[in-house]
């Protein structure tokens, strides 16, 4: 049903076509939407009848201007107001407005109730209903055929561009282009580049919808960049409380109609599922990295052809240093545990799937698996270099890594990275050792890249000495002194631990316990009469300091 069709049906006999009898009369409305609500019109789809009081721009006319060139943006099929509660009569700048944007303005009677003239509509467009649907289902088959075929995003957005007729951007849930489809040199300025990957620039967007990563309808929106104004439909690729990505049409062409909404909300689907079948081929294959970096860190690798029997792509003539990116995730207070280990089980995957893809377009010698919220992987560098060279290097390298992964996942993370020492493939063994006790070692939560010459000793104390010859050494130390706070309820393991981290500086000591300085000093006597020992001796002061970082590690009582 076009306009023309829709004022001669018997409703609408009354109804006052205010732009002209040639004017837009053979527009199709391919449904009807009140509209009353001012920041609803991002419910609006291309093809619609308008049905409005107007209340929400009749007093300006900056605000109509706004709202009808948007309204001609998405192709709506016409404008109806209602006159006599807002609107006492359309106002003769508001018609102008209407033939200029070439959008049918049609005044409805006062006492005509919205909901007969949304049902009279829907009547009407029931008989065409079964060729849209026909069209629904063969635009759904095509997609969902290349998806079962595999094949790939790429060609599932090229369909999609010969629909639409227009450029097409593929883009992940942090809004990386996956696939530039239809994207000339020209069009490509608008987008943001960072090494060989594209991304979408999406705070270059007019008023960003709230919550966008959840909504699943398509919204209308102008992108401004190097001085370039683009019209952008964007629709959120969103399934199963997931979102995979955005499709992002560029309408430099012509207007989207019904049909390519259609065509748009079919494609989501077949992405979803392309994208969730290269998330399940990688989680089988991170397994199969995992299975080979736990025999290659035992120690169980020991020559080349049993490593190059497992078809994993590492070049022996480099040495590699193994990292440890753990990722800390916040409480999130609005899910319960179920839905937060979920949500950290799918962002560790997107962050996987990230770093792989830096890896690859940045050309690094790096394989890398993930294991709970653990990224490992291997970082290779030349035999000859030297080790303030390579640490210089990896710094540099990791730095850029975590500034990419931190811009993958909307939440605020908090990323630690630990290094082990440079060794040759088939002994990363023992660089994998110094980086899990380097982890030991660092606060909880510590955020930073942290390289084995920060915590060589912490290191070589852990490998060297075992927990229960740590716990000997303390207790030979310290059991009496802990054994006298305990049965007086006293402190002074924290006075003492405090005045040799010091340095056994009594004023310094004195602020930072804050007490009296002649108090410290009484404390300091009753220790050394407790041990039976002078703390000025540097050996004995040495022997304390490495009993206390013994007792503080493992909770000794």
């Amino acid at each position: 049903m076009n306009i023309a069709e829709f004022l001669k049906l018997p409703m609408a006999h009354n109804f006052k076509l205010l732009t002209g009898d040639n004017l837009g009369m053979d527009r199709n409305i391919t449904g009807a939407n009140i509209l009353d609500n001012p920041k609803a019109d991002d419910w609006l789809t291309a093809g619609e009848l308008i049905i409005t009081s107007g209340y929400f721009f009749y007093e300006n006319y900056a605000q109509q201007k706004r709202y009808f060139q948007h309204f001609q943006e998405l192709n709506i099929a016409a404008v109806c107001i209602k006159t006599g509660q807002f609107f006492k009569e359309i106002p003769s700048d508001l018609i102008k407005l209407s033939q200029q944007l070439e959008i049918p303005l049609i005044e409805i009677p006062y006492g005509i109730a919205f909901s007969k003239i949304l049902k009279m509509i829907m009547n009407q467009l029931s008989s065409d209903l079964a060729s849209e649907q026909q069209f629904t289902l063969d635009i759904y088959s095509q997609f969902f055929e290349s998806s079962l075929n595999n094949g790939g995003i790429d060609y599932i957005a090229k369909k999609l561009r010969a629909i639409v007729e227009t450029p097409v951007l593929v883009t992940t849930s942090n809004w990386e282009v996956l696939s530039l489809t239809g994207f000339e040199n020209e069009l490509r300025t608008s987008l943001m580049k960072q090494g060989k990957a594209y991304h979408f620039p999406k705070q270059n967007l007019q008023n960003l919808p709230k919550n966008v990563e959840q909504l699943q309808h398509p919204f209308y929106r102008k992108l401004y960049k190097n001085g370039q104004e683009i019209l952008c439909c964007v629709m959120p690729i969103f399934f199963n409380q997931i979102n995979y990505g955005y499709i992002i049409v560029y309408l430099t062409n012509r207007s989207l109609v019904n049909t390519d909404h259609i065509a748009l909300e079919s494609c989501t689907m077949s992405i979803a599922l392309e994208v969730a079948h290269q998330i399940e081929k990688e989680r089988v294959n991170n397994q199969v990295y995992r299975d080979f970096f736990a025999r290659l860190f035992a120690g169980k690798i020991t020559d080349v052809e049993t490593l190059r029997s497992f078809n994993i792509d590492i070049n022996v003539e480099l040495e590699y240093s193994v990292y440890i990116i753990s990722v800390y995730f916040p409480k999130l207070t609005d899910k319960t545990l179920f839905e937060q280990r979920k949500y950290e089980e799918q962002a560790m995957q997107m962050l996987l799937s990230a770093l792989h893809r830096y890896i690859q377009n940045n050309f690094l010698d790096s394989n890398v698996f993930k294991q709970g919220n653990q990224l490992i992987g291997l970082l290779g560098n030349a035999k000859e270099t030297k080790k303030a060279a390579i640490q210089a290097e990896q710094s540099k390298v990791l730095k850029r890594l975590l500034k990419y992964l931190k811009q993958q996942i909307n939440r605020t993370l908090h990323f630690s990275v630990v290094v082990g020492s440079s060794q040759s493939v088939l002994s990363v063994a023992k660089s994998y050792s110094e980086a899990t006790n380097m982890l030991k070692t660092i606060a909880a939560k510590q955020t930073g890249i942290h390289f084995l010459n920060e915590f060589y000793l912490d290191t070589f104390l852990s490998e060297q000495i075992s927990t229960q010859a740590a716990a000997e050494f303390s207790a030979h130390y310290l059991y009496k002194l802990i054994a006298y706070d305990q049965k007086n309820q006293l402190n002074l393991l924290q006075t003492l631990a405090s005045y040799l981290a010091n340095h056994q500086n009594i004023a310094v000591t004195a602020r930072k316990l804050y007490i009296h300085r002649n108090t410290l000093i009484y404390r300091i006597e009753r220790i050394e009469n407790i041990l039976a020992i002078d703390i000025t001796e540097p050996n004995i002061a040495l022997s304390l300091q490495l009993a206390l970082k013994f007792y503080q590690e493992n909770e000794l009582e």
